[in-house]
């Protein structure tokens, strides 16, 4: 070992060609099957919960690729994830279930024409089933009045419509399922559960007094009526252009609790967005009902005009309203999403070939969950 005699400057050289790179600053690579997500695209997470929150939690068909990322992330922050596609499709609040895939494939491809009622959930996959979109378009839908007297019997949850001198009330006609309504000398709040003819069937049992042929009419709320400030109006963007009605609000909510572990959590609010495609905020920028969601959201696309928004998407033209609409809020629940079946090879192989050219995207280390092909990295 060499030393020295007398006080002096000692200059080593220290061969460090086979040091490992630190995994952390390792950019790593995964394709594979998740629930939720993108598809066919490449998404750079930097940990588990960002796993989580874009492609939420594995199921059994998900665990062999999930887990595997969710490995390297324990110990590197760099991983691009593919989402490769299975046959999947997008939950939707009317006709039929639609694929997109993602927002390029949403921006290229998706009209208004495309038969998927008024919203389509944001990725392919079962999870979408969870979700719930509900729409308040004007005052009346926020609150209203409905001119009937009614019968309830405590700790009962049917209310009984008798009529408003004309004969009796259609509850199907009045109300929607989800609306709240005051019963009783007290206003006591209760949620609407089904409607058939003139009976109304509570989530809840009324707690208030018996009371029958009870002539007060029934005020009826927004479903959500809680969760915003005010009714929707008229925006100021709106106000200044001499224009009236065009504000709505909207609530995105987890009907399920699929997402949020929580049966009907509100994850998303959209309040006094407009029906005015040229609409800006304060701050400049849109405010069109249908541009903001589809900015924003997490879980939702814009997939048509609703018929109480028959003039949404028109700008706006001095001296003009926009519609008012039915006087009931609109909330539909999505259905039609599935997971698709369990990737085989070739379209795990597929979803590899997003890694393929170094020129587009540089990785170091390629992970593989279950597989029984090879995939070459060129």
């Amino acid at each position: 070992m060499p030393f020295q005699v007398s006080p002096g400057v000692n200059v080593s050289e220290i061969d460090l060609t086979t040091v490992v790179p630190a995994v952390s600053t390792t950019e790593g690579a995964i394709a594979g099957n998740f629930k939720w997500g993108p598809v066919n695209q490449r998404v750079l997470v930097d940990s588990e919960d960002r796993l989580v929150n874009i492609f939420n939690k594995p199921n059994a068909n998900t665990a062999d690729d999930f887990f595997t990322a969710a490995n390297f992330l324990a110990y590197g922050n760099q991983l691009y994830v593919v989402r490769g596609n299975a046959s999947a499709n997008n939950a939707t609040t009317g006709g039929t279930g639609a694929y997109i895939e993602s927002e390029d494939y949403y921006n290229e491809t998706y009209t208004n024409t495309s038969g998927h009622g008024d919203w389509v959930a944001k990725y392919p996959g079962d999870l979408g089933n969870s979700l719930k979109v509900s729409v308040c378009h004007n005052a009346n839908a926020w609150q209203s009045t409905v001119a009937t007297s009614y019968s309830a019997t405590r700790n009962t949850a049917t209310v009984g419509l008798i009529g408003d001198g004309q004969g009796s009330s259609n509850a199907e006609t009045q109300f929607i399922v989800g609306d709240l309504i005051l019963l009783g000398p007290d206003s006591e709040v209760r949620k609407v559960k089904t409607l058939s003819g003139n009976t109304i069937t509570l989530t809840s049992n009324y707690t208030g007094n018996t009371v029958n042929t009870y002539t007060p009419d029934i005020t009826r709320r927004w479903e959500y009526f809680g969760e915003f400030d005010q009714a929707p109006s008229t925006t100021a963007y709106a106000n200044n252009a001499g224009v009236t009605g065009d504000a709505i609000h909207i609530a995105v909510i987890d009907e399920d609790g699929k997402f949020s572990g929580a049966q009907g959590t509100v994850i998303e609010r959209y309040e006094n967005v407009s029906q005015a495609s040229d609409a800006k905020t304060e701050q400049g920028a849109t405010n069109y009902y249908k541009d903001v969601v589809n900015q924003q959201s997490a879980y939702i696309w814009w997939g048509a005009h609703n018929s109480n928004l028959s003039t949404g998407g028109t700008a706006t033209s001095v001296g003009s309203s926009y519609s008012a609409g039915s006087d009931l809020p609109v909330s539909n629940s999505m259905t039609k999403g599935k997971d698709g079946t369990q990737l085989s090879s070739a379209q795990k192989i597929s979803a590899y070939n997003k890694f393929k050219s170094s020129e587009d995207v540089d990785v170091s280390l390629v992970l593989g969950g279950a597989a029984d092909q090879l995939w070459q990295h060129t």
